[in-house]
């Protein structure tokens, strides 16, 4: 199972209909879903055929997920952010629905979801719905609206709204020139919190959380309470000299985003707080049900550039670490490479059942990130070290047209590269006709391709179809044994 946070939104299509009645249904919303669905809606309902006292049962893919649910000529929502709703042209809407065959059917699609990132086509893409929305962007963006520095022990009327909340959009907006102070009571416990608008999303969406802090008051322990959503983000037990940067990584599902900074007891602290950012990170995030092996990660035909933060991180569970100065099991960077990176992987602690990818990349010139063609899986190196060549042969694809004199006219189209191995002297059979059977099946037609590193080079590798493995049997358990890889290619 794949998530991803900041997916660019699908569409749905127009319902058709097959009945007698002479309802009509309207289809909305942006679809959410990473992989394409097919939707039927069907009248169910054989007491009342009115709009509003009819029932409806729907399903997805021929599978019936909700039943007995009412009609209405209001959005009806049924999932991953699709709506319907009805209106009929009968006085009182008494014969809306003609039987309970009436129904309709239509799709849920994304053209740039999460199935075009692992298809193995390279024309196809996943795309973010942005690069990484910048909930606010004010050099003074926790500044007191008041203009002054005034103390702040209950709820802070922000700059404009409701009291409680924070200003932050995703335009920058001026709310002052000071730094935010909250102080304590020795009255007892006390707590300012923050409403900010996130994401609506069903994805997991990560989130990174930086602001400016300077502690002057912490009177024992417990200190200063940072806290996102109820959760402790770091405790401040000691005053501090200046303002001192913070970095937090966070990852939650949904749109309500509170930040809180709170005195737990009746011990006083305080705090000017300044410069707040809250930015939204597009990622993946990765289940494999089960614990697995990755040796390696392709991202291939992507648009990052080279200012780009790529963090590979990986765990047991999805209890990910909420601060920056502590590491996953698994966590590397991934240095940037033009058009398609490969990273190999060096912690030991490579077998992990949940993956993330996080992506920052805030100078991308387009309003998006893309990424054609995604791989997280095991390496095989049977030919490491070995003392054998290979050859690569670059053809020219193109159309060309012969008149009777002999002149041509050529029209170049694309290059394709093909590579052979020869392998003399090998026992290793079983292992390539095992790596056939897991890319080849006659049974629902798969043909996936497979990836090379000709190379030491990590720029020189290339997604390849396994064409075939000649095999020549020499004596007893020795087989000469030929590689035949041929480029995928995409479109110019």
């Amino acid at each position: 199972m794949i998530n991803a946070s900041l997916q660019k939104t699908g569409v749905v299509t127009n319902p058709i209909k097959d009945g007698t009645g002479t309802a009509s249904m309207l289809t909305t919303g942006a679809y959410t879903q990473g992989i394409d669905n097919q939707y039927k809606i069907q009248i169910e309902s054989l007491s009342s055929l009115g709009i509003g006292t009819a029932k409806f049962r729907w399903s997805r893919n021929n599978t019936v997920i909700a039943s007995s649910v009412i009609t209405s000529t209001a959005p009806v929502a049924i999932e991953n952010g699709i709506t319907v709703q009805w209106s009929t042209i009968a006085v009182g809407g008494t014969d809306a629905f003609g039987s309970t065959l009436d129904q309709w059917t239509f799709e849920g699609k994304n053209l740039f979801g999460l199935n075009q990132m692992i298809d193995r086509r390279r024309n196809t893409r996943w795309r973010s719905s942005t690069q990484g929305i910048e909930l606010h962007t004010d050099a003074n963006a926790m500044a007191d609206p008041a203009g002054n520095e005034a103390d702040s022990t209950g709820s802070w009327v922000g700059a404009g709204v409701a009291p409680g909340a924070f200003d932050s959009t995703d335009s920058t907006a001026s709310v002052g020139t000071y730094s935010f102070r909250y102080q304590g009571t020795s009255a007892g416990p006390s707590t300012i919190s923050l409403g900010i608008n996130g994401l609506s999303t069903r994805f997991l969406t990560g989130y990174k959380l930086t602001y400016d802090i300077h502690t002057y008051i912490i009177v024992g322990t417990p200190g200063l309470r940072s806290r996102i959503n109820g959760v402790t983000l770091k405790e401040f037990t000691s005053t501090s000299i200046g303002f001192e940067p913070q970095e937090f990584n966070i990852v939650f599902q949904g749109s309500s985003v509170t930040l809180s900074f709170q005195q737990p007891s009746t011990l006083s602290v305080g705090a000017f707080i300044d410069n707040l950012s809250l930015r939204t990170l597009p990622g993946i995030f990765i289940d494999f049900s089960t614990a697995k092996e990755v040796s390696a990660v392709i991202l291939q035909d992507h648009n990052l550039t080279s200012n780009a933060e790529i963090t590979l991180k990986g765990r047991g569970d999805t209890n990910w670490e909420l601060t920056t100065s502590t590491s996953e099991p698994l966590e590397e960077k991934i240095d940037w490479q033009d058009n398609k990176i490969l990273h190999y992987i060096s912690n030991t602690s490579n077998t992990q059942r949940h993956w993330r990818l996080d992506i920052l990349d805030a100078d991308n010139p387009s309003s998006f990130i893309e990424i054609g063609d995604l791989f997280l899986g095991p390496v095989d190196e049977m030919v490491r070290n070995a003392a054998v060549g290979f050859t690569q042969v670059e053809t020219v694809i193109g159309s060309r047209n012969i008149d009777v004199y002999g002149v041509e006219d050529n029209r170049f189209r694309n290059r394709q590269k093909t590579w052979r191995y020869t392998l003399p002297a090998s026992t290793d059979i079983q292992t390539l006709e095992g790596i056939f059977d897991t890319i080849y099946s006659s049974t629902d037609g798969k043909y996936d391709p497979v990836w090379i590193n000709p190379t030491s080079a990590s720029t020189d590798f290339h997604m390849v179809f396994f064409d075939s493995i000649p095999l020549v049997h020499n004596f007893r358990d020795q087989n000469t044994i030929t590689l035949n890889f041929r480029e995928v290619l995409k479109s110019n």
